[in-house]
This record gives C-alpha cells, sequence and structure tokens, in this order.
C-alpha cells in the first residue's frame, strides 16, 4: 500500500498546521501502529485513548480547555491519519 501524502502545497496548511499533521503522522506510525500489533483485539483502547489525548487530537475543533481549536479540515487530516493505520 502507497503512503498517503496529506502534507502538500494544494491543501495550503500553516506551519502549525503542518507540525501538529506531522506529529500525529509520527504517532500513528510508532505508538498507535506497535499498538495495534501488540493487542489486535483491541484489550487495551483505554491505553490509546488516553494516548490520543496527551497528543491533543481528541475534540482539535474545540476552542476551550486544553483543546487545539483546529479547523475542520485539519479534523480531516488527523483522521485520515489514524485512519490510515
Amino acid at each position: 500500500m502507497n503512503p498517503i501524502n496529506l502534507i502538500c502545497k494544494k491543501i495550503n496548511l500553516s506551519t502549525t498546521e503542518t507540525l501538529i499533521l506531522d506529529s500525529v503522522k509520527k504517532f500513528t506510525r510508532n505508538e498507535l501502529k506497535k499498538n495495534i500489533i501488540n493487542h489486535p483485539y483491541g484489550n487495551n483502547t483505554r491505553e490509546i485513548y488516553k494516548s490520543f489525548g496527551d497528543l491533543g487530537v481528541l475534540g482539535p475543533t474545540i476552542k476551550t480547555g486544553n483543546c487545539l481549536g483546529l479547523s475542520y479540515k485539519m479534523y480531516g487530516l488527523i483522521a485520515k491519519e489514524i485512519e490510515y493505520i
């Protein structure tokens, strides 16, 4: 399967958005993939959700609390990276 190239000039991402998307990509390729391989039946979902919370991608469009307050375009791109794994 070919990797998805989401960071291209056609999307017009800001530097901050590019950094956020890059950190999500690194997290999914390293941590999430490792968790899925080690626990294929999903018996550690609580740990995965805590990791998502630490990364700040739970509720990324919410602008209060510790949430990122991102656009829905970024929400879709983050979801695409998670779905890729």
